[in-house]
């Protein structure tokens, strides 16, 4: 749904519209966006067979995404701008299920990234850009310890 609004649709304001209904207006580059509402898929990368540390993030965002009930009282509001959205990305059949699960995505991150970017006292647009350039020239190994993983998926 995102793909076909976001490449195919190309709309700027069915864009404004799926950047609103998920909490995230204000961020200024549709990659960045994209970026933001893919971040729950992230939590794979913590996951591990050894319970004392895995990190079960990614479990909380598979049973939200997939739920069939409604868990999001304020994201239950939505549902005919999402039913729209679905519409103009141009999904031919929009069903309960791929309803819903919009539905619980939005509401995920609107209780778990959205809040923690508010905490941060910054716009949402500076917590999720990706164009951040003296992030990127941080080379201290001991408090910049992302930069081993990337490292480590660019070169292997």
């Amino acid at each position: 749904m995102v793909d076909g609004i976001l490449l195919r649709n190309k709309n700027s304001t069915t864009i404004k519209r799926l950047k609103n209904v998920f909490g995230l207006g204000n961020i200024t580059y549709n990659d960045d966006f994209a970026n933001t509402i893919a971040t729950g898929i992230n939590g794979w990368q913590s996951r591990n067979w050894d319970p004392k540390v895995n990190d079960p993030s990614f479990t909380y965002y598979c049973e939200n995404i997939t739920a069939h009930t409604n868990l999001y009282s304020a994201a239950a509001k939505l549902k005919p701008q999402v039913e729209d959205l679905i519409k103009a990305s141009g999904v031919a059949d929009v069903t309960p299920k791929l309803t819903q699960g919009i539905l619980n995505m939005i509401g995920f991150y609107n209780a778990t990234i959205i809040p923690e970017c508010l905490k941060k006292n910054k716009t949402i647009d500076a917590c999720f850009t990706n164009r951040n350039a003296t992030f990127y020239q941080q080379h201290d190994l001991k408090t910049q310890s992302w930069r081993s993983w990337a490292y480590q998926y660019c070169t292997q």
